[in-house]
C-alpha cells in the first residue's frame, strides 16, 4: 500500500520570514534581467531595499522580541524565532551583496554611459552647476502674483486672473488659492531659502510631515539669484500679516490650540442636543483629506477650567488669557501643555 503523507512533517513547509526574503530574491532578479529597460531596473532595485526596511522593522524585530521574551515554539516549518534569525541574518547578508553587486557593477556602469551621473554630495558641484536656474516667463508670473496681491487683489481673484491669462504653474496646472497663497509666503523667490521644512515621519511610509518645530530649521540669506526685490517681497509678507489680523476671531482660543500628535491647529464646532447648545474643539486633522488623526476633541468648558487651575484663577478672562497663552499642545491622551 502507499504510504500516507504526514502533512504535519515540517518538511513540507517553508519558513514565512525566509520565504519573505525569497520573493525579495524575485523583485532583485528583475532587477538583474538584462533585457529589462534601465529605469525600470533602478525601480526594481529601489523595491527590494524598501521592502526590506519594512522587513527589519516589523517582522525581524517581532522575531527579536520572541526571543527576548524566551519563546523557544517552533513554526510549522520547525524553526524556533532563535533559528529563524541566525537564518534571516545569513540570507540577508547574501541579499544585500546581490544589490550592492547589481548596483554598482551592472547598473552605475551603465548610467554613466546614457550620460547620467549620480552626485553624493553637493561639494562635487562647480560654481556654475551650484546656482539657481531663472526661467524668465516663470518668473514675471510670479512677479505680477505678488503685484496683484499688492494692490489688494484676494488669492481666489489672483488664480482666476493668472488662468484667464493662459498661465499656468511650473506642473502645467491651473493656479489655485492653495498654489498662490504657497507662491507669495515662500522666501524663495527673494533669495533666501530655508531648510527642513518637512521631514519623513518615518522610512516605512515614507509620508513627509510639515515641520512644526518638531527639528531646527535653518534660514540662509541671500543664497541665489532672487525672483523679485527685497522690498517687495517683504511688503507682501506685511500685507499678508494685516489680512490675517483682520480676520474675525471667533473666540480667545482660535488659533491657539495646536495637535500634539499630527501637528494641525483644533477649530471650533457646535452641536445642538435636545435644546442644548455644546460647544468643542476638534483637531483639523480628523477633516483633512486623506488624515485620521487620533487626539480627543476637547469641550470649551474644560479649556477654560484646565487654564484656571493651571495659572490659579478663579475667574476665566479672555484677555487674560491671551495676554498669558501663547499655545496650547494637546498632547496624546488629552493632556494639556500650555506655552507661555
Amino acid at each position: 500500500m502507499k504510504e500516507e503523507m504526514n502533512f504535519k512533517n515540517p518538511v513540507y513547509y517553508k519558513n514565512r520570514e525566509l520565504s519573505w526574503l525569497l520573493f525579495n530574491y524575485r523583485v532583485l532578479s528583475e532587477a538583474r534581467d538584462k533585457s529589462i529597460p534601465l529605469f525600470e531596473r533602478l525601480k526594481f532595485l529601489s523595491i527590494t531595499a524598501s521592502n526590506l526596511d519594512e522587513f527589519f522593522m516589523i517582522r525581524v524585530a517581532s522575531l527579536k522580541d520572541l526571543v527576548n521574551a524566551k519563546i523557544g515554539r517552533k513554526d510549522i516549518a520547525g524553526l524556533t524565532p532563535e533559528e529563524q534569525l541566525r537564518q534571516v541574518n545569513r540570507e540577508t547578508h547574501e541579499l544585500v551583496y546581490q544589490q550592492y553587486s547589481t548596483y554598482n557593477r551592472s547598473l552605475l556602469p551603465l548610467l554613466k554611459e546614457k550620460g547620467i551621473h549620480l552626485i553624493s554630495s553637493h561639494e562635487e558641484l562647480n560654481k556654475e552647476q551650484k546656482k539657481y536656474v531663472v526661467v524668465p516667463e516663470e518668473a514675471e508670473t510670479v512677479r505680477r502674483m505678488f503685484q496683484l496681491y499688492l494692490q489688494g487683489i484676494s488669492l481666489r481673484k489672483i488664480a482666476s486672473t493668472l488662468n484667464q491669462a493662459g498661465q499656468r504653474t511650473v506642473n502645467g496646472c491651473r493656479f489655485t488659492e492653495v498654489s498662490v497663497n504657497s507662491t507669495i509666503h515662500n522666501e524663495i523667490y527673494a533669495g533666501d531659502l530655508r531648510r527642513q521644512k518637512y521631514f519623513v515621519e518615518d522610512p516605512i511610509s515614507k509620508r513627509k510631515m510639515p515641520n512644526r518645530g518638531y527639528l531646527p530649521q535653518y534660514y540662509i540669506q541671500d543664497c541665489h539669484e532672487a525672483v523679485l526685490d527685497r522690498e517687495t517681497y517683504t511688503k507682501v509678507q506685511d500685507e499678508i500679516a494685516r489680512r490675517a489680523a483682520l480676520a474675525r476671531r471667533t473666540c480667545c482660543f482660535s488659533g491657539k490650540i495646536r495637535c500634539g500628535i499630527c501637528g494641525n491647529r483644533y477649530i471650533r464646532k457646535k452641536s445642538t442636543v435636545k435644546g442644548r447648545t455644546y460647544v468643542y474643539w476638534v483637531c483639523r486633522g480628523k477633516k483633512a483629506a486623506g488624515m485620521t488623526c487620533a487626539n480627543i476633541n476637547l469641550k470649551e468648558e474644560e479649556l477654560k477650567q484646565n487654564y484656571m487651575r493651571e495659572f490659579g484663577r478663579e475667574a476665566f478672562d479672555e484677555k487674560d488669557f491671551e495676554n498669558q497663552v501663547r499655545e496650547i499642545l494637546v498632547l496624546r491622551g488629552g493632556a494639556l501643555e500650555f506655552c507661555c
